[in-house]
């Protein structure tokens, strides 16, 4: 296999021989940072010393990071490496669904294989996107979407005037053809900052970068290398695009019609794994309605998965300790409480049941309106409020569990935390996995 060229940051980049990789994915950290006596030499020499302090740096991001298991490490190598490279990382998946057998390639070279737990295979599937679920030999992409990441936008942000700014809020606004945004005011700006935490935290938390899509600001002193063609002096940052000849990318309250009963259960699970992996790194959004969570789907029909990430970091919170804001997200999610208190929640309760301003409700409640999809593209007519109880109860179960997690520490902690979310997952795929299955033939169902 040919060395693997990975980015860890600015001016951080390593190329992976496969002997590193495979060390990396066994969990052998100083057998894959070890460098040969003249390649040392050559980098001290000739490059400063920057191959070993990459290597150091990646072993200790997989060293700090909780429970980072092979899965983990495989996918943020994946995400790590040059867009061209990123759909040679792939998963191939077989065996039974009680003992699922995993088999990690780049480039068609097996470097890993590894046998795992239903439940692990449960998360793995889902961050995977899978839509068809186990069956026979499953091959899937660990980072499908990055393949198609826009690479050369740098010419269309240096035409950008400061009129191409056309959608867009009150606080920001937006240039789609360049990906380009502007702060509008110090509310706007304030944002940037806090997408920049949740970037930086992306860089430490398991799972993170899978589920985030921030918007990087760009500093004032390479405003005229950037974007030469703007005069303003407001705040400007980018977003990443991707390519729409290989990806159908779209808000989920736009896209949410279009989905497949399959389809809107893998993005069904993404969402409540989103939610875990945010409690774990202690990210609370505070606005994780629909029109917040972008959907991305291949256009190749061949390729079954999809991506959920969300956007719009602009009311996060990040290092959060007290309960009310740990379980924020789970709350909106489970029992429709707004972010903003019991009024607003009224508001929203009010309109749902006498039926008005629904334009205004329609990004609202994401689990019980991909539930609902699930049961109208499997052949069942349901509305969304028909599982608010069961959902509730699902809800009401995972606070508990949370709670009982919290009195714990370290790594029982973590555990008893994703034990919460997992028997969450599994109670909402139960009721998912039964409504979608008339339309499936090669299905597996979870336990």
């Amino acid at each position: 296999m040919d060395k693997i060229s990975v980015n860890l940051g600015p001016s951080q980049s390593l190329a992976l021989s496969e002997s590193r990789i495979k060390n990396f994915l066994a969990g052998d950290n100083a057998a894959a940072q070890k460098m040969g006596w003249f390649d040392s030499v050559r980098d001290k020499l000739f490059n400063a010393g920057a191959k070993q302090a990459a290597l150091e740096k990646l072993a200790q991001e997989f060293d700090a990071s909780q429970g980072l298991t092979a899965f983990d490490k495989f996918e943020r190598l994946a995400q790590y490496a040059a867009p061209a490279d990123r759909s040679q990382f792939t998963v191939t998946v077989s065996g039974e669904h009680e003992a699922p057998q995993l088999e990690y390639r780049i480039k068609d070279t097996a470097v890993k294989h590894d046998q795992v737990t239903a439940s692990a295979w449960n998360v793995i599937e889902t961050r995977l996107g899978h839509v068809t679920g186990l069956g026979g030999l499953d091959t899937h992409a660990a980072d499908w979407l990055g393949a198609h990441e826009r690479t050369d936008l740098a010419h269309a942000r240096q035409q950008v005037q400061d009129s191409a700014f056309n959608e867009g809020g009150v606080h920001k606004r937006f240039d789609p053809a360049s990906g380009v945004l502007r702060a509008e005011d110090s509310t706007g700006a304030a944002d940037f900052a806090r997408e920049q935490q949740i970037e930086q935290l992306a860089s430490e938390h398991d799972g993170l970068a899978r589920y985030v899509s921030t918007q990087q600001p760009i500093a004032r002193e390479a405003m005229a290398e950037s974007l030469p063609g703007i005069r303003s002096d407001k705040p400007h940052a980018t977003v990443t695009l991707y390519d729409q000849r290989h990806v159908q990318s779209g808000e989920l309250d736009r896209q949410i019609g279009n989905l497949s009963a399959r389809e809107a259960h893998s993005v069904l699970m993404q969402t409540v794994d989103m939610a875990r992996v945010f409690y774990q790194s202690g990210v609370s959004h505070q606005d994780l309605h629909m029109h917040n969570l972008m959907v991305h789907k291949p256009r190749d029909e061949a390729h079954n998965q999809i991506t959920l990430k969300a956007i719009d970091f602009g009311k996060s919170r990040t290092g959060v300790t007290s309960e009310s804001d740990r379980l924020n997200d789970v709350r909106y999610l489970f029992h429709k409480k707004a972010s903003s208190g019991a009024l607003e929640t009224a508001n929203r309760d009010a309109r749902e049941l006498l039926g008005f301003q629904m334009d205004k409700m329609a990004k609202h409640y994401p689990l019980h309106k991909l539930m609902a999809q699930c049961a109208h593209a499997g052949g069942h007519d349901m509305a969304a409020s028909a599982f608010d109880e069961s959902i509730t109860n699902i809800g009401n179960r995972l606070e508990a569990g949370l709670r009982q997690a919290e009195a714990l520490t370290g790594d029982a902690r973590s555990a008893a935390i994703d034990e919460a979310f997992d028997q969450a997952m599994q109670g909402l795929s139960a009721i998912s996995d039964h409504l979608s299955r008339p339309r499936v033939q090669d299905h597996y169902v979870r336990g």
